[in-house]
Protein backbone atom coordinates (compact mmCIF):
# COMPACT_ATOMS: atom_id res chain seq x y z
CA UNK A 1 0.00 0.00 0.00
CA UNK A 2 1.31 3.34 -1.00
CA UNK A 3 2.10 5.49 1.79
CA UNK A 4 0.08 9.12 2.44
CA UNK A 5 2.52 12.08 2.19
CA UNK A 6 2.46 13.44 5.03
CA UNK A 7 2.52 16.74 3.40
CA UNK A 8 -0.89 16.48 1.65
CA UNK A 9 -2.26 14.47 4.83
CA UNK A 10 -1.22 18.46 6.43
CA UNK A 11 -2.67 20.38 3.66
CA UNK A 12 -6.44 18.97 3.67
CA UNK A 13 -6.04 19.51 7.61
CA UNK A 14 -5.68 23.34 6.76
CA UNK A 15 -8.02 23.31 3.84
CA UNK A 16 -10.72 21.41 6.36
CA UNK A 17 -9.69 24.59 8.80
CA UNK A 18 -8.32 22.50 11.63
CA UNK A 19 -4.84 23.72 11.55
CA UNK A 20 -5.73 26.84 13.40
CA UNK A 21 -2.81 28.97 14.57
CA UNK A 22 -2.93 29.82 18.15
CA UNK A 23 0.19 31.45 19.06
CA UNK A 24 3.91 32.29 17.81
CA UNK A 25 6.90 32.43 20.19
CA UNK A 26 10.73 32.52 19.11
CA UNK A 27 13.66 31.12 20.59
CA UNK A 28 17.44 30.80 20.38
CA UNK A 29 19.23 27.54 21.79
CA UNK A 30 23.02 27.75 22.37
CA UNK A 31 25.74 24.85 21.84
CA UNK A 32 26.57 24.26 25.17
CA UNK A 33 22.95 24.41 26.48
CA UNK A 34 22.53 21.65 28.53
CA UNK A 35 20.55 18.88 26.71
CA UNK A 36 17.27 18.69 27.46
CA UNK A 37 13.89 17.08 26.81
CA UNK A 38 10.09 17.27 27.97
CA UNK A 39 6.92 16.14 26.29
CA UNK A 40 4.97 18.15 23.39
CA UNK A 41 1.67 19.37 24.08
CA UNK A 42 0.61 20.71 21.05
CA UNK A 43 1.26 20.83 16.86
CA UNK A 44 3.58 23.08 15.75
CA UNK A 45 5.39 24.33 12.72
CA UNK A 46 8.77 24.90 13.56
CA UNK A 47 10.82 27.18 11.11
CA UNK A 48 14.44 27.19 11.84
CA UNK A 49 15.84 31.35 11.48
CA UNK A 50 19.36 30.60 11.73
CA UNK A 51 22.17 27.61 13.09
CA UNK A 52 21.87 23.92 12.79
CA UNK A 53 20.43 21.51 14.90
CA UNK A 54 19.34 18.36 15.08
CA UNK A 55 16.11 17.51 16.46
CA UNK A 56 14.26 14.64 18.03
CA UNK A 57 10.74 13.35 18.26
CA UNK A 58 11.04 10.35 19.99
CA UNK A 59 13.45 8.32 18.25
CA UNK A 60 12.69 10.08 14.75
CA UNK A 61 15.56 12.83 13.88
CA UNK A 62 15.45 15.77 11.98
CA UNK A 63 18.23 18.10 10.10
CA UNK A 64 17.15 21.70 11.09
CA UNK A 65 18.55 24.63 9.43
CA UNK A 66 17.22 27.56 7.56
CA UNK A 67 14.93 27.06 4.31
CA UNK A 68 12.65 24.20 5.93
CA UNK A 69 9.94 23.41 7.83
CA UNK A 70 9.48 20.72 10.77
CA UNK A 71 6.01 19.55 12.00
CA UNK A 72 5.86 18.19 14.83
CA UNK A 73 2.84 16.65 17.15
CA UNK A 74 2.12 15.95 20.85
CA UNK A 75 2.77 13.65 22.99
CA UNK A 76 6.13 13.28 22.04
CA UNK A 77 9.46 13.14 23.76
CA UNK A 78 11.29 16.55 22.20
CA UNK A 79 15.31 17.15 22.11
CA UNK A 80 17.23 19.45 20.38
CA UNK A 81 20.77 19.02 19.68
CA UNK A 82 22.75 22.14 18.36
CA UNK A 83 25.55 21.50 16.22
CA UNK A 84 26.38 25.00 15.19
CA UNK A 85 29.01 27.23 16.66
CA UNK A 86 25.86 30.07 15.80
CA UNK A 87 22.99 30.08 17.95
CA UNK A 88 20.27 28.24 16.24
CA UNK A 89 17.05 30.35 16.31
CA UNK A 90 13.64 29.17 15.16
CA UNK A 91 10.18 30.34 15.06
CA UNK A 92 6.94 27.83 16.03
CA UNK A 93 3.60 28.29 15.38
CA UNK A 94 1.85 26.11 17.54
CA UNK A 95 -1.99 25.10 17.13
CA UNK A 96 -4.27 22.50 18.92
CA UNK A 97 -4.14 18.80 17.32
CA UNK A 98 -4.94 15.16 18.12
CA UNK A 99 -2.76 14.11 14.71
CA UNK A 100 0.77 12.54 15.05
CA UNK A 101 1.96 13.80 11.76
CA UNK A 102 6.15 14.51 12.03
CA UNK A 103 7.57 15.70 8.45
CA UNK A 104 10.14 17.76 7.46
CA UNK A 105 9.86 19.90 4.13
CA UNK A 106 11.97 22.96 1.87
CA UNK A 107 10.33 25.96 1.57
CA UNK A 108 10.09 26.83 -2.24
CA UNK A 109 9.37 30.70 -1.27
CA UNK A 110 11.59 31.25 2.06
CA UNK A 111 11.52 35.19 1.49
CA UNK A 112 7.45 35.17 1.89
CA UNK A 113 7.26 32.78 4.51
CA UNK A 114 9.99 34.43 6.69
CA UNK A 115 8.63 37.64 5.98
CA UNK A 116 5.32 36.74 7.09
CA UNK A 117 6.60 35.02 10.50
CA UNK A 118 8.65 38.78 11.45
CA UNK A 119 5.60 40.68 10.52
CA UNK A 120 3.45 38.30 12.87
CA UNK A 121 6.07 38.77 15.60
CA UNK A 122 6.16 42.31 14.88
CA UNK A 123 2.69 42.36 15.67
CA UNK A 124 3.41 40.89 18.86
CA UNK A 125 5.67 43.28 19.92
CA UNK A 126 4.41 46.66 18.54
CA UNK A 127 0.25 46.64 17.72
CA UNK A 128 -1.48 47.95 20.72
CA UNK A 129 -4.64 46.14 19.29
CA UNK A 130 -3.67 42.60 17.25
CA UNK A 131 -5.07 43.22 14.01
CA UNK A 132 -7.24 39.92 13.05
CA UNK A 133 -7.38 40.55 9.46
CA UNK A 134 -3.63 41.27 9.06
CA UNK A 135 -2.91 38.64 11.23
CA UNK A 136 -5.18 35.83 9.19
CA UNK A 137 -3.43 37.63 5.84
CA UNK A 138 -0.45 37.05 6.92
CA UNK A 139 -1.14 33.28 8.02
CA UNK A 140 -2.42 32.83 4.85
CA UNK A 141 0.70 33.82 3.29
CA UNK A 142 2.70 30.95 5.02
CA UNK A 143 0.22 28.36 4.18
CA UNK A 144 -0.67 29.38 1.03
CA UNK A 145 3.20 29.21 -0.08
CA UNK A 146 3.89 25.81 2.02
CA UNK A 147 1.16 23.50 0.54
CA UNK A 148 0.77 25.22 -2.62
CA UNK A 149 2.22 22.49 -4.80
CA UNK A 150 -0.42 19.33 -2.47
CA UNK A 151 -3.96 21.22 -2.93
CA UNK A 152 -6.27 19.03 -5.65
CA UNK A 153 -7.66 21.53 -8.10
CA UNK A 154 -11.26 21.27 -7.03
CA UNK A 155 -10.09 21.92 -3.46
CA UNK A 156 -7.75 24.98 -5.02
CA UNK A 157 -10.33 27.02 -6.64
CA UNK A 158 -12.58 27.01 -3.46
CA UNK A 159 -9.49 27.82 -1.69
CA UNK A 160 -9.03 30.81 -4.47
CA UNK A 161 -12.62 31.84 -4.67
CA UNK A 162 -12.79 32.15 -0.73
CA UNK A 163 -9.56 34.03 -0.74
CA UNK A 164 -10.63 36.47 -3.27
CA UNK A 165 -13.66 37.09 -1.68
CA UNK A 166 -11.95 37.73 1.50
CA UNK A 167 -9.81 40.37 -0.38
CA UNK A 168 -13.04 41.98 -1.43
CA UNK A 169 -14.77 42.51 1.80
CA UNK A 170 -11.09 44.19 3.19
CA UNK A 171 -11.46 46.53 0.84
CA UNK A 172 -15.77 47.11 0.75
CA UNK A 173 -16.42 45.92 3.88
CA UNK A 174 -18.16 49.85 4.10
CA UNK A 175 -20.60 48.86 2.10
CA UNK A 176 -23.85 46.82 2.70
CA UNK A 177 -22.54 43.02 2.58
CA UNK A 178 -25.14 40.40 2.93
CA UNK A 179 -24.61 37.14 3.01
CA UNK A 180 -27.18 37.10 0.08
CA UNK A 181 -25.21 39.53 -2.34
CA UNK A 182 -21.51 38.20 -1.75
CA UNK A 183 -22.95 34.40 -2.88
CA UNK A 184 -24.21 35.82 -5.74
CA UNK A 185 -21.43 37.82 -6.39
CA UNK A 186 -18.97 34.80 -6.46
CA UNK A 187 -21.84 32.10 -7.85
CA UNK A 188 -22.75 30.18 -4.66
CA UNK A 189 -26.08 29.84 -3.07
CA UNK A 190 -25.88 31.56 0.37
CA UNK A 191 -25.53 28.13 2.54
CA UNK A 192 -22.48 27.28 -0.11
CA UNK A 193 -20.85 30.22 0.26
CA UNK A 194 -21.32 30.29 4.00
CA UNK A 195 -20.07 26.94 4.63
CA UNK A 196 -17.27 27.52 2.03
CA UNK A 197 -15.91 30.69 3.89
CA UNK A 198 -16.01 28.75 7.40
CA UNK A 199 -14.10 25.67 6.15
CA UNK A 200 -11.18 28.30 4.98
CA UNK A 201 -11.19 30.63 6.89
CA UNK A 202 -12.87 29.61 10.19
CA UNK A 203 -15.30 32.46 10.66
CA UNK A 204 -18.56 33.42 9.04
CA UNK A 205 -18.34 35.79 6.09
CA UNK A 206 -20.49 38.40 7.86
CA UNK A 207 -18.61 38.23 10.88
CA UNK A 208 -15.48 38.83 8.56
CA UNK A 209 -17.37 42.02 7.51
CA UNK A 210 -17.66 42.71 11.03
CA UNK A 211 -14.06 42.41 11.64
CA UNK A 212 -13.02 44.35 9.31
CA UNK A 213 -15.29 46.88 10.13
CA UNK A 214 -13.89 46.89 13.59
CA UNK A 215 -10.30 46.91 12.65
CA UNK A 216 -10.95 50.08 10.45
CA UNK A 217 -12.59 51.81 13.56
CA UNK A 218 -9.89 51.05 15.79
CA UNK A 219 -7.36 52.55 12.92
CA UNK A 220 -9.80 55.83 12.68
CA UNK A 221 -10.39 56.13 16.49
CA UNK A 222 -6.72 56.23 16.89
CA UNK A 223 -5.01 57.63 14.25
CA UNK A 224 -7.89 60.51 14.00
CA UNK A 225 -10.24 63.21 15.55
CA UNK A 226 -13.08 62.14 13.58
CA UNK A 227 -16.88 62.19 15.75
CA UNK A 228 -17.58 58.68 16.85
CA UNK A 229 -20.72 59.31 14.53
CA UNK A 230 -18.64 59.56 11.56
CA UNK A 231 -16.15 56.89 12.13
CA UNK A 232 -19.25 54.76 12.60
CA UNK A 233 -20.09 56.04 9.01
CA UNK A 234 -17.11 55.58 7.59
CA UNK A 235 -17.02 51.99 8.77
CA UNK A 236 -20.70 50.93 7.32
CA UNK A 237 -22.71 51.46 10.15
CA UNK A 238 -25.73 54.76 10.00
CA UNK A 239 -26.76 54.28 13.74
CA UNK A 240 -23.62 55.33 15.69
CA UNK A 241 -25.63 53.87 19.24
CA UNK A 242 -25.46 50.22 17.06
CA UNK A 243 -22.22 50.94 16.38
CA UNK A 244 -20.90 51.78 19.73
CA UNK A 245 -22.44 48.60 21.12
CA UNK A 246 -20.88 46.30 18.43
CA UNK A 247 -17.77 48.19 19.02
CA UNK A 248 -17.90 46.79 22.96
CA UNK A 249 -18.84 43.82 22.41
CA UNK A 250 -15.53 43.02 19.77
CA UNK A 251 -13.04 45.19 21.63
CA UNK A 252 -14.42 45.18 25.21
CA UNK A 253 -15.04 48.62 26.03
CA UNK A 254 -16.75 51.85 23.88
CA UNK A 255 -15.50 53.70 21.09
CA UNK A 256 -14.68 56.79 23.36
CA UNK A 257 -12.55 54.69 26.02
CA UNK A 258 -10.60 52.86 23.41
CA UNK A 259 -9.97 56.63 22.07
CA UNK A 260 -9.02 57.69 25.41
CA UNK A 261 -6.74 54.27 25.85
CA UNK A 262 -4.84 54.90 22.93
CA UNK A 263 -4.23 58.26 23.86
CA UNK A 264 -2.53 57.26 26.80
CA UNK A 265 -0.84 54.70 25.26
CA UNK A 266 -2.48 52.01 27.19
CA UNK A 267 -2.79 48.36 25.90
CA UNK A 268 -6.10 47.34 24.21
CA UNK A 269 -6.50 43.71 23.52
CA UNK A 270 -9.63 42.19 21.54
CA UNK A 271 -11.87 40.64 24.13
CA UNK A 272 -13.02 37.80 21.74
CA UNK A 273 -10.28 35.38 22.63
CA UNK A 274 -11.49 32.68 19.95
CA UNK A 275 -10.08 35.95 17.39
CA UNK A 276 -7.27 37.05 18.63
CA UNK A 277 -3.58 35.36 18.35
CA UNK A 278 -1.56 34.60 21.59
CA UNK A 279 1.88 35.91 21.88
CA UNK A 280 3.40 34.79 24.75
CA UNK A 281 6.76 33.71 25.81
CA UNK A 282 7.96 30.35 28.28
CA UNK A 283 10.53 28.83 29.71
CA UNK A 284 9.99 25.20 26.99
CA UNK A 285 10.13 25.62 23.48
CA UNK A 286 7.23 23.68 21.96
Amino acid sequence: MKQKNPMEQSARQYLSGKIQISNINKFIKYKKTPFESYRTTKGAFLFPVSGKCRIYFDDEMFLASKGMVIHGCPEKTLRFQVLSEEPFVYINLYYDTTNQLTFQHSLKEPQIVYQALDHLLALSLHKEQIDVIERNNLLSEIFDSLYKDYIIPEARNNYELINESAAYIREHYMLNLSLDFLAKTFGKTSNQFSYLFYTYKNVRPIQYVISCRVSAACDLLSNSELPICEVAHRVGYEDPLFFSRLFKKHVGCSPKQFRAACGNNYKVLMSSQDNALSYRSSRNSW
